[in-house]
């Protein structure tokens, strides 16, 4: 897998570059999920404007998503901890220590 880093000096000049990789079939990663939401609407818009019924969707992600997908695909019986689950059990893991619930001395 190739990594290019788009070196763009206006937004615009972004847009045509990351347009040009999804439509060679480029994977997109981005630093937050707001950007996977307005690059999608980019693309859409794009093909749109092109009067193109339908498309491939394009592979687009956060970097987190990115790297949680690749990781539930190498270990699926080992998910990684919601951070509720990951609370739950700490919980039990203090509760269970014997160390004294300081949530009552308050």
């Amino acid at each position: 897998m190739a990594v290019k880093e788009i070196e763009a000096k206006t937004a615009k000049e972004m847009e045509r570059e990351v347009l040009a990789l999804l439509e060679q079939g480029a994977t997109v990663l981005t630093g937050n999920p707001r950007l996977v939401t307005e690059i999608v609407r980019l693309h859409r818009t794009a093909r749109l404007g092109a009067e193109e019924k339908a498309w491939v969707s394009p592979d687009i992600s956060s970097f987190r998503f990115f790297v949680d997908r690749g990781y539930e695909g190498l270990w699926p019986e080992k998910r990684q901890l919601s951070y509720e689950a990951s609370l739950l059990l700490w919980m039990e893991v203090l509760g269970e220590s014997g160390l004294p619930d300081t949530r009552d001395l308050a």
